[in-house]
């Protein structure tokens, strides 16, 4: 399946920018759309707080197991490297974006390179020293209600470094998506990872997220 490079970029960008303005207009709760309790009235009989909990250094993380036949790709254009499955192959690049494609399912990934110059095209303000989960968190706050969503979680990167990732639904274009941001010396990285159900479809396959997951963790300066 061939899909459009440049009308996919833009579709996906303008919704991400456009959901922006509007959390930044109405206000965004967490990716669960959980709403927050109201405090209790009888304040006496508050029950004990819960233990404290810690974010997992990367020391305590281990980086997913990339399975032994995943092929490694470099894009030139972008200057990434990446392992992917032997099924997917790089679809369609330019300077800030790669697209690779699975031939063997619906499911495609966009790696895109976040840049001073470029993040007003995905409603950003652009802050070099801004960390990577905020970013993420700017992201799917976009995404007002999240229905489906999965808290995210730190994910240790092939190389030592890290970054962060979600899944949620994306109202504006129909659709979920998983969602992944890591910092290279190139700029920003967000990574959208996609798959498109067929009729009989109502969910992703088993593992897809796993696979996703795996994908973002071997992305890594292509030099």
């Amino acid at each position: 399946m061939t899909r459009s490079l440049s009308n996919h970029h833009t579709s996906t960008g303008i919704a991400l920018a456009c959901m922006l303005t509007l959390a930044a207009l109405a206000g965004c709760g967490p990716i669960s759309g959980t709403a927050r309790p109201s405090p209790a009235a009888d304040t006496a009989a508050l029950p004990a707080p819960l233990p404290a909990t810690s974010v997992p250094t990367a020391a305590a993380l281990s980086a997913p197991a990339v399975p032994p036949d995943w092929i490694e790709t470099v894009d030139s254009a972008t200057g990434i490297r990446i392992q992917h499955p032997p099924t997917w192959a790089l679809a369609g690049a330019s300077a800030s974006r790669a697209e690779f494609q699975d031939s063997a399912s619906l499911a495609w990934l966009e790696v895109s390179i976040i840049t001073e110059a470029n993040a007003f095209e995905w409603g950003l303000d652009y802050d070099a020293e801004a960390p990577v989960e905020s970013v993420l968190e700017t992201l799917l706050s976009a995404s007002t209600g999240g229905a489906g969503g999965t808290p995210a979680e730190r994910i240790l990167m092939q190389d030592g470094g890290s970054g962060w990732a979600a899944s949620g639904w994306n109202p504006l274009i129909n659709d979920r998506v998983w969602i992944g941001v890591t910092r290279l010396p190139q700029g920003l990285v967000l990574v959208l990872g996609h798959y498109e159900l067929s009729e009989s479809e109502t969910t992703w396959p088993d593992g897809l997220v796993d696979t996703y997951s795996t994908l973002f963790s071997t992305v890594a300066p292509g030099g």
